[in-house]
């Protein structure tokens, strides 16, 4: 039995994986399609969770919504101090990071 909901979910990644693919000059749109990335990923655990009546699918995106979170306040808090810094954001600059 096929749930479109879950179709829906696998599409918003590949469409993901796709606009990932083709951006690669602006930092924050690559950013957002990780997190829209993960998001759907978690959607896809929540359904197949509710189809099978388990509760794994739900703690998993529990934990995984929670470290998405840190991450993206990370990496933005980088990125923040980084435009201080330089002026520019873009990919071509990340190599600067290096340490």
């Amino acid at each position: 039995m096929i749930d479109y909901n879950l179709v829906l979910a696998i599409t918003m990644i590949f469409f993901s994986l796709i606009a990932l693919c083709i951006n690669k000059h602006n930092i924050l749109r690559v950013f957002i399609f990780i997190e829209l990335i993960i998001v759907n990923i978690c959607l896809c655990f929540l359904i197949i969770s509710f189809l099978n009546n388990t509760i794994t699918g739900k703690a998993i995106t529990l934990y995984v919504i929670i470290i998405a979170a840190a991450e993206s306040s990370i990496a933005l808090s980088i990125l923040v101090c980084f435009y201080r810094i330089r002026g520019n954001i873009g990919i071509n600059l990340l190599n600067l990071l290096k340490g």
